[in-house]
């Protein structure tokens, strides 16, 4: 497989120092499993989102589920001392996440207009024969400066969509995913991964535990009534006894 990537957050710069873009990433990978390792802030994630973008539209979010990264947000340019110098001003901009954030220096000189045309491309060769299957996501931005995303080559590929979340989204979502959810994705997940007779070993031990429960305060019930009755016919005894002696006591 092939992966190309066009001004990525994480593997790129916005651009270069008199505007021009970045020069385009490229890994070939032949291995069935590779091992990719590199300090902090090498990129590692962001070569994994690049795949997981481009097959699905979102990408990996630290501390959060896996997220749409194509939709804008708001950036503004601040002083160095923290004040805000454009919050209420039109020199701000809306750039998708999965867009590096320019610097200073780079949007001077792109004249204040950051790029939006971040793409990525993944090149698949069938084993054992010539043919190959090029899946390719990008975003655009309309004449209006509306930014929208487009994606090819994703059924020619023929994988179901579950097969492809499963296989790209679920590091992310395995840590914020409960396995009693009611949807098609947590189902489809807990029987890919063996983990569904877990999920009914769960539901089963919940009943169990609730029925437990109740007997539990039932039983407390039905001693409190017993303690309760033996009391009262104690205290009646108590107050019968003396009685009874003392009339003993005069006929004697």
């Amino acid at each position: 497989m092939e992966t190309e990537a066009h001004r990525i957050a994480g593997l790129h710069r916005h651009c270069g120092a008199q505007g021009e873009d970045p020069e385009d990433f490229s890994l070939d990978i032949e291995r069935d499993v590779s091992l990719i390792s590199g300090f902090n802030g090498a990129g590692k994630t962001a070569l994994q989102n690049v795949i997981i973008w481009c097959l699905t539209g979102k990408a990996l979010r630290s501390q959060h589920m896996p997220d749409d990264v194509h939709e804008p947000m708001e950036v503004y340019r601040t002083a160095g001392d923290g004040e805000d110098e454009t919050r209420g001003h039109e020199s701000g901009f809306a750039l998708p996440p999965i867009v590096p954030i320019p610097s200073f220096g780079e949007l001077e000189a792109l004249g204040e207009r950051p790029r939006i045309d971040t793409w990525a491309q993944l090149t698949f060769h069938a084993e054992g024969s010539d043919d190959i299957c090029v899946v390719r996501r990008a975003l655009r931005v309309s004449e209006r400066g509306r930014i929208s995303m487009s994606e090819t080559g994703l059924e020619d590929l023929g994988l179901p969509e579950v097969a492809i979340e499963a296989g790209t989204l679920m590091p992310g979502i395995a840590a914020h995913m409960r396995l009693d959810e009611k949807t098609t994705f947590a189902q489809a997940v807990a029987q890919l991964t063996g983990l569904k007779p877990l999920e009914d070993l769960g539901r089963r031990s919940a009943r169990v535990v609730k029925r437990l429960r109740a007997d539990e305060r039932k039983t407390l019930e039905t001693t409190q009534v017993r303690l309760g009755s033996l009391s009262a016919n104690g205290r009646r005894s108590m107050m019968r006894g003396p009685h009874s002696r003392t009339l003993a006591i005069r006929r004697a």
